[in-house]
């Protein structure tokens, strides 16, 4: 019963840590998904006034009633003589309505795709109007809604056919014409072998976020769905079961005979924002919402919980793009805090991607580890796995880039950050081995290196900046709870840390033996979040380098701006840095990750740090 009580605290302080939004989709139609977010001139089902007035001055209204393809293909041959632009607006809208309201799949495919025609002929047919329609005419409004719904239904057919990434295929419209697609164009990615499925963004309703990143222009908005893993140089994890954000668009051309040339072209959004259309630069609709809510609908790839007592899992830590690699940009690095795991930073990352200057210049890695190990250990594994990635930026355009690295990190995970911009000389080394000791002792080589590796660090050049937020450096009252001290009792640690900490002890205490060393616990990372912690203390003593600005976002439970008081975790006193570049105190329990001005506030700095090496004016 103890246990079970003790369980049932600990739950709590986790919830407490990681926060419990629900994210995640439904399903929805395009005509809904149109409806909910402002197209409220959009008809789907029934033809608007000025298509009945088009229809009855011509007698063509029962026609439309009776057989609406007929009436659809007099009103093109109609067009062919007289070229009015106005047709392409009455044939995309007919098109449409009577693809809406068909009984079967084959039919409302083939009024879609000729809607889809008759709208890019509308926008984009220099032929009919020299220059490009201006984008706030109403009738331009609707008819780009219309194209984009008809591709909806394109998306949907192309994907149940297994065929958006075919080369060579026919699909018959109405009014006589049928499209002749090419090679598609694939900007993705991920390789087309490994791609599972292409879904509309039209079809969910995404859940639990905030803020719905989301910009209006031409095309369909896409989840891209792959099972294998997308390939990534070491020392990058992959994530199986991912998907992308990408838009649909569907270029034609003049129809010959009623034959009409397309060519679908997908779009990776974290790359492009624009689509080059008879010379002119047309934006693209762009969703990174749904795609991220259509991946965390399933549960996490490593759990912080339970990842925090199996520490002894070395594979799961490491560097996570959530895209490929992209030399042009800056990495922003994501660390999380205690008990946490990536997800934690799925609001933030879902505002910023909707912010070109910030998507188009930095490029987002998360980096996890079990946060049951000592902060020492896993500081090192973070330090190590961004000396690695460097590797990867291999040109001096490239490095460039790399050399303007941010992190942004929360509570633990700023302790493990800090220690990307501090010079510890023999600091710590002398702090836990004292050098008249180990002058007498004889390290193996593979003890010295593990001895550097915990104790010895220096700054990071290419850390430019750091974001702290929540983050205990003083410790937090936290860890010395009972119920802390006994889940920390249940941590599994790795055995490489094991080894090499017992070995030191054998080393150091001759006297000892191999069971009574063995028998001395190793501090855990819950451990060494207690304030008098004697870890903690020291690397709190580590002075950061003067050349790198950091700044601070403090949680306080009671009032936003006033300096003391708590998260709930983390103390004021604990989390304020004097020497801190700015400081902002949020309205916030310990989650201040996911707080909507911390956010902004984290906006506000990468920005910032875009502006001061000239990237951005």
């Amino acid at each position: 019963m103890r246990m079970i009580k003790l369980f049932a605290v600990l739950s709590a302080v986790m919830v407490l840590f990681a926060g419990c939004r629900s994210i995640g989709v439904t399903g929805t139609t395009s005509e809904e998904w149109f409806q909910q977010n402002g197209s409220m001139t959009f008809r789907s089902s029934e033809i608007s006034s000025d298509c009945c007035n088009f229809l009855l001055a011509r007698q063509m209204n029962k026609l439309y009633d009776k057989d609406p393809e007929s009436a659809v293909y007099c009103i093109y041959q109609d067009y062919r003589i007289s070229h009015e632009r106005r047709y392409l607006n009455i044939l995309t809208e007919l098109c449409y309505v009577a693809g809406t309201n068909a009984g079967g799949a084959d039919r409302k495919i083939a009024f879609h795709a000729a809607a889809a025609y008759f709208a890019y002929q509308y926008l984009f047919n220099k032929n009919i109007r020299p220059d490009l329609p201006m984008p706030y005419e109403m009738d331009v409004f609707i008819v780009a809604r219309y194209y984009n719904s008809a591709l909806d239904t394109l998306v949907e057919y192309l994907n149940n056919k297994r065929l958006v990434f075919n080369s060579s295929y026919s699909l018959p419209a109405v009014a006589g014409l049928t499209l002749r697609f090419d090679a598609p164009l694939n900007e993705l990615s991920c390789p087309v072998d490994k791609t599972t499925q292409v879904l509309s963004c039209y079809r969910f309703s995404a859940e639990g976020f905030y803020v719905y990143s989301y910009t209006p222009g031409i095309g369909v908005p896409l989840i891209v769905s792959f099972d294998n893993p997308l390939p990534m140089p070491p020392p990058f994890k992959v994530m199986p079961g991912r998907s992308q954000s990408a838009t649909f668009f569907l270029r034609m051309g003049d129809a010959e005979n009623g034959n009409i040339p397309a060519r679908v072209e997908l779009y990776n959004t974290m790359s492009s924002d624009t689509v080059s259309v008879e010379n002119k630069t047309i934006p693209l609709s762009l969703d990174f919402t749904t795609p991220l809510a259509y991946d965390l609908r399933r549960p996490p790839l490593i759990d912080g919980f339970s990842y925090m007592f199996s520490a002894d899992t070395p594979d799961n830590y490491g560097l996570f793009a959530i895209d490929r690699l992209e030399k042009n940009k800056i990495p922003l690095v994501f660390v999380h805090g205690l008990m946490s795991n990536p997800r934690t930073w799925a609001q933030m990352v879902n505002i910023l991607l909707n912010d070109p200057d910030i998507r188009h210049n930095y490029q987002m890695w998360l980096f996890t580890y079990s946060t049951g190990n000592p902060v020492l250990y896993s500081a090192y594994l973070l330090r190590k796995s961004l000396q690695e990635s460097k590797a990867d930026f291999n040109t001096p355009e490239a490095l460039a880039n790399f050399n303007q690295m941010f992190i942004v990190s929360h509570s633990m995970g700023g302790l493990l950050a800090k220690t990307t911009i501090q010079n510890t000389g023999a600091q710590l080394k002398d702090k836990f081995l004292p050098a008249a000791v180990m002058a007498k002792k004889k390290l193996t080589p593979e003890q010295q290196q593990f001895v550097m590796n915990m104790l010895v660090f220096e700054q990071l050049d290419f850390v430019k900046g750091i974001v702290f937020m929540a983050t205990p450096h003083q410790g937090a009252d936290m860890a010395t709870w009972t119920v802390v001290r006994w889940a920390s009792s249940w941590i599994s640690l790795p055995n490489y840390l094991k080894e090499h900490v017992y070995g030191l002890r054998r080393v150091l205490n001759p006297e000892m033996s191999a069971d009574e060393a063995d028998d001395v616990r190793v501090d855990t990372g819950l451990d060494n979040l207690a304030p008098e912690n004697k870890m903690l203390k020291a690397l709190a003593d580590v002075p950061f380098t003067k050349t790198v600005p950091y700044f601070t976002i403090c949680g306080n439970n009671d009032a936003a701006g006033v300096p003391g008081g708590t998260d709930g975790i983390v103390p004021y006193s604990s989390s304020h840095l004097n020497s801190a570049r700015s400081e902002l105190i949020v309205e916030s329990g310990h989650s201040v990750q996911d707080n909507a001005s911390a956010i902004e506030e984290v906006r506000k700095i990468l920005l910032l740090h875009l502006r001061t090496i000239g990237r951005i004016k």
